[in-house]
């Protein structure tokens, strides 16, 4: 039976952006096990995603080796490198099975952001570039889009939080005022106006960021927009269930 190894260790939206490839593979190979890897702090990300068949965290501060034992207990057949990092790297080494990845297009990336010279030829969506890596097994991109799948605990919670603050009627929008690099940060004048025209329109405005390192170089909310109610107002932990910084469709489900 074939066991397949997606592994991509960060971060939320790149995670999301796998899902169209673990859709296709289901489809294509109903008989398979799909294993996502990837850090504990994102797990709940996949882990209601009903087309895999377990999800396997790494642990804070567990040494890889450790994880790789975990992964060989399973017999994987494949192994789907989608992050091509170092750490994914040694995992390949540390894990006997048919490896293979894609190609991330760094110089082209490089070039581009540091000349303003586009060398990237053919455009390819980044879901779709994903596909590349599970080229030996079949799986085509179905022109879906990404995937988020929310557990009734996390549902619950949520719903119950809006009840509690007075927004279980309103409409609301997710911002992420903040990014880790440079090129993914959006002026904070921009942010401003965005926030003001959400107000103008009575949404409820909720910041939320995806990393540590993007959340301190978010910019400030106090000095730079207004804060109408019930703008800014932060949902509560959903500990392991539904990281904050996610937003989601009520009602969305398989097809």
């Amino acid at each position: 039976m074939l066991c397949v190894l997606l592994v991509r260790f960060s971060s939320i939206g790149d995670i999301v952006l796998t899902t169209p490839l673990v859709r296709a593979l289901a489809r294509r190979h109903p008989e398979a096990k799909l294993v996502y890897v990837t850090k504990r702090a994102l797990a709940p990300l996949v882990a209601d995603n009903p087309h895999l068949a377990e999800v396997v965290a790494l642990e804070p501060d567990e040494p890889l080796r450790h994880l790789a034992r975990r992964l060989t207990a399973l017999a994987p057949t494949h192994g789907l490198d989608l992050h091509g990092s170092v750490r994914s790297v040694a995992l390949r080494l540390l894990v006997r099975c048919r490896w293979s990845g894609y190609r991330k297009r760094k110089p082209a990336r490089t070039l581009l952001i540091a000349t303003k010279l586009d060398a990237y030829r053919r455009r390819v969506p980044v879901p779709e570039r994903y596909f590349e890596a599970a080229a030996r097994l079949d799986a085509r991109p179905d022109g879906g889009p990404p995937e988020f799948w929310l557990g009734r605990g996390a549902t619950e919670r949520v719903a119950h939080w809006l009840v509690e603050h007075g927004l279980a009627d309103a409409k609301l929008a997710a911002l992420a005022p903040g990014a880790a690099h440079a090129t993914k940060r959006w002026p904070v004048a921009h942010w401003s106006a965005l926030i003001e025209q959400s107000a103008g329109r009575k949404i409820a405005a909720s910041p939320s960021s995806s990393s540590p390192a993007a959340r301190r170089r978010a910019p400030p909310e106090s000095s730079h927009c207004r804060k109408p109610e019930p703008c800014w107002r932060e949902p509560p932990s959903p500990s392991q269930e539904i990281p904050a910084s996610c937003t989601w469709r009520p009602g969305s489900g398989p097809p």
